[in-house]
């Protein structure tokens, strides 16, 4: 080996851990050892490693939920497990390929064996490595582009006219950091929108060739018949008396207007005839028509369509938004969005560090555009009485139901934190004060309509919203923390007991 490979061994025996440890060692590997699923991704948020070797039967987490946890994470997802165990049941091996292990091992185990399973992991997991190109420099690319947005009006990359895209249009000037290739522009963009670092917005309807997808369409008016562009607008007459319509045209027998139907002379209009509307004619077929119909030529390939047939693609400008802003300023791309927050489990939000330097951003962007910001914070009550009755798991359960709640009643623009021991926080960008109000009225209700353990667990709720008093992070944050303050009050009084707020 070039360079030392990363394997991690997790395992809650502590004698059988560090015999695999000493012999991976010399090997000649660096070797990160821990004792459950937890302190393994705690570890991968640090290092990255070629191989985990893991046991199942593990407390606080098993080794199924830690592959579940490790395949979710980009980072980890193609990093390969092998499942070292004592159970040697085919329905457990089953399972464990089924939660996303490559490998099975059972103890007791042959160490030239597992060491040669190992190799093998390793040696083809690294040849995949060589015949494609790892994700590192496209995920610099994306942080780059994130960087790059940041800097632009409103914070919003919009597309720009280019004659030479197929789309007619292009995303970043020619030295900015996105793919040159229009439609690999789209694609990149798109995935920084379901990583939640992009919003997109509505900016303009293009159609394209459906042979050759340009946008080098001449859109003109034909023939239904024939389809021939060569038509003209002519007046129609309508004969009183035979009740006959066609173009001024079929009428005209020199200066005189004749029925072509019924051979009459029409001498006065609204007496004998009248021109109630105009039609179209064909000059090559003949042909008269009401209306034409719409079709393309396309200047690039030459193919012609009905405008109906050719391909209608929606164009969108991309806005950044809280997350993508986080992964410009953090310079890491997927680990800005969730943070594993108690031992037993995620809340799936923002770990407490992160919302000061968020807010601050947050308010600085809304000051620069003058757009409305509010802070939501959601803290439990009773606690201690709950711990009492119930354990800490269930105040535990309480909290990942309550940010459950707060994820579903969210948009996601908006920026969930963790807030205090048991409190939460959400950044709502865009969002006024009233609004705000009306998210809180919504996760009152449904924080009420979720039910409680033994002892009911009561939920204090406050919203503030960014104005000429609460001009920087802090004073928004300190309003918020004084009005649930006042909302804990009234809590007190209607019997639940209330602690402070740990910060």
């Amino acid at each position: 080996m070039s360079a030392k490979e990363t394997v991690f061994v997790v395992d809650d025996d502590e004698s059988a851990r560090e015999l695999l440890v000493r012999r991976l060692e010399r090997e000649g590997f660096d070797v990160v050892a821990a004792a459950d699923g937890l302190q393994a991704l705690d570890a991968a948020e640090e290092t990255t490693p070629q191989l985990v070797i893991l046991d199942i039967g593990m407390p606080t987490m098993d080794g199924h939920e830690t592959v579940r946890r490790l395949r979710a994470d980009a980072r980890t997802a193609l990093v390969p497990v092998l499942f070292l165990t004592c159970r040697s049941d085919p329905d457990e091996k089953i399972a464990g390929f089924q939660s996303g292990a490559d490998d099975y091992v059972v103890k007791p185990y042959d160490g030239r064996e597992l060491m040669a399973r190992v190799r093998a992991i390793l040696d083809r997991n690294r040849k995949l490595r060589a015949l494609s190109p790892t994700n590192h420099d496209v995920d610099q690319q994306k942080l780059e582009c994130l960087k790059h947005v940041v800097t632009l009006p409103r914070e919003t990359l919009a597309p720009s006219v280019d004659s030479t895209s197929p789309f007619g249009h292009r995303w970043g000037a020619a030295d900015s950091p996105f793919p040159a290739d229009p439609e690999r522009q789209i694609a990149f963009l798109e995935d920084l929108v379901s990583a939640g670092c992009l919003q997109p917005e509505f900016f303009d309807t293009i159609h394209l060739c459906k042979s050759c997808r340009r946008y080098n369409l001449n859109f003109r008016e034909v023939c239904p018949v024939c389809g021939s562009p060569d038509i003209e607008v002519a007046d129609l007459i309508h004969h009183f008396r035979c009740a006959f319509v066609a173009p001024v045209s079929r009428f005209l027998s020199g200066t005189r207007y004749v029925c072509p139907k019924c051979d009459r002379e029409l001498r006065h209009i609204g007496v004998d005839y009248e021109k109630p509307s105009q039609s179209f004619a064909c000059r090559p077929c003949g042909a008269a028509f009401r209306e034409p119909e719409v079709a393309c030529a396309c200047l690039a390939c030459g193919a012609k369509a009905l405008a109906t047939e050719e391909r209608v693609e929606r164009l969108y400008a991309y806005r950044l938004t809280a997350k993508g802003r986080l992964a410009a300023e953090s310079g890491h791309l997927y680990d800005v969005d969730f943070a594993r927050l108690m031992e037993d489990g995620s809340l799936e939000v923002l770990g407490a560090a992160s919302l000061q330097p968020t807010l601050q951003a947050e308010v600085a962007r809304s000051r620069r555009f003058g757009r409305p910001l509010s802070l939501l914070v959601v803290t439990l009550e009773g606690v201690e009485e709950q711990i009492a009755a119930e354990g800490r798991l269930a105040v535990a359960t309480r909290m990942r139901e309550t940010a459950q709640v707060l994820r579903g009643a969210i948009r996601e623009t908006d920026v969930p934190c963790r807030f205090g021991e048991h409190g939460l926080a959400c950044i709502l960008p865009e969002t006024t004060e009233a609004a705000a109000d009306t998210i809180a009225t919504t996760l009152r209700e449904r924080l009420a309509s979720d039910g409680a353990g033994e002892v009911p667990v009561a939920v204090s709720i406050a919203v503030a919203g960014l104005d000429t008093t609460t001009e920087t992070e802090d004073g928004l944050l300190g309003l918020a923390i004084a009005r649930l303050e006042e909302e804990r009050r009234r809590v007190l009084a209607d019997g639940s007991e209330v602690g402070g707020i740990d910060r």
